[in-house]
């Protein structure tokens, strides 16, 4: 369906947010998160080839079984390299760390891209309805 001229100018009258909300768009601020959390997990899951210098690494806490294993997360928790470099808190590693420990343990480990893209887009969706 296409959009009239009037219809189209009436868009570009609201604010960038809504703009974006009456088209159903998102930000490029979460396209660029959404595409860093997809390449951790071709990374992580072997899609992906990378020659790291330093691999990631995966926090020690992990390893815990019992009732506090809920409480921590999924067992493929990153751990956040600290640096006084700022080029290096820009590296994917340190920019996806804490969204990815934040996702849910059915989303990180499922069974293929497609399933995670989709698990992803419901747990970005979700939490940008808890944050408006």
């Amino acid at each position: 369906m296409f959009m009239s001229h009037q219809a189209i100018y009436q868009i570009f009258l609201h604010r960038d947010q809504d703009r974006l909300a009456i088209l159903n768009l998102t930000t490029l601020e979460s396209c660029k998160s959404r595409g860093d959390l997809i390449s951790h997990y071709k990374i992580a899951n072997g899609l992906l080839d990378v020659n790291w210098l330093a691999s990631t690494k995966l926090m020690s806490s992990i390893a815990c079984h019992g009732p506090a294993n809920a409480i921590r997360g999924h067992k493929k928790r990153l751990f956040v390299q600290l640096s006084n470099c700022p080029a290096r808190t820009n590296f994917l590693n340190n920019r996806v760390a804490s969204t990815w420990n934040n996702l849910a343990s059915s989303t990180v480990n499922a069974p293929s891209l497609n399933s995670f893209k989709a698990r992803l887009d419901i747990h970005l969706v979700c939490t940008k309805a808890t944050t408006t």
